[in-house]
């Protein structure tokens, strides 16, 4: 199994071309870490909605430690959809 490139990762303009393109710190990424980001970013969305699934299956769990999970996955979602978490 391939890994994706490891963040952060930010998406710039490419100049000339009118299109966005998603850098990471790491610019030397091989052909199989490309092609992981790829799968990762196909899957966004489905990633994005299996996990609002799961916030809503363990909100009112009081459960300490999913409590914890259940505010880690806020706090990713925040990061996903830009908002404040």
């Amino acid at each position: 199994m391939s890994q994706h490139t490891p963040g952060p990762w930010s998406v710039v303009m490419r100049p000339g071309y009118g299109k966005y393109e998603l850098l990471s710190e790491d610019q030397d990424t091989s052909r199989s870490e490309r092609e992981a980001n790829l799968m990762l970013m196909m899957a966004a969305p489905d990633l994005l909605d299996a996990l609002f699934w799961a916030l809503s299956q363990i909100e009112d769990d009081l459960d300490p430690d999913h409590q914890k999970a259940h505010a880690a996955a806020w706090a990713a979602v925040a990061k996903a959809t830009g908002e404040q978490a």
